[in-house]
């Protein structure tokens, strides 16, 4: 079985509603720069169709260049977050028995009593 902290694991990203919370902010954020991405050097392939607009053109494709930077960046800053967040299945509460236990700050109190 594959560990579930490790990165790019496709189950670590709805793991819980925090891990979902973080990928769906990424996704957004991945999708607008490779749409920036995408327009810039679209603009700047048309305006090399004239001379004038050449160096306008250069300066869009160097701009382009960075957002596709930007790209990879995105998803290992991504994934570094969600390897910060805990899993479900280290939570105490989670492990099997723990309805049995009662949690009382810092402290935990025996079996809880049947009735």
């Amino acid at each position: 079985m594959a560990d579930s902290r490790s990165y790019f694991n496709a189950a670590s990203f709805a793991a819980s509603a925090a891990h979902r919370a973080v990928y769906r902010r990424y996704e957004i954020a991945y999708t607008t720069i490779d749409l920036i991405a995408g327009a810039t050097f679209l603009v700047g392939s048309i305006l090399f169709f004239w001379k004038a607009t050449e160096t306008a053109a250069i300066w869009l494709f160097v701009v382009g260049s960075v957002f596709f930077v930007l790209r990879p960046m995105a998803r290992i800053s991504r994934e570094l977050e969600l390897a910060r967040l805990p899993m479900p299945e280290d939570d105490p509460a989670n492990k099997p028995g723990a309805e049995d236990t009662i949690h009382t700050g810092s402290r935990t109190a025996g079996p809880v009593a049947s009735a």
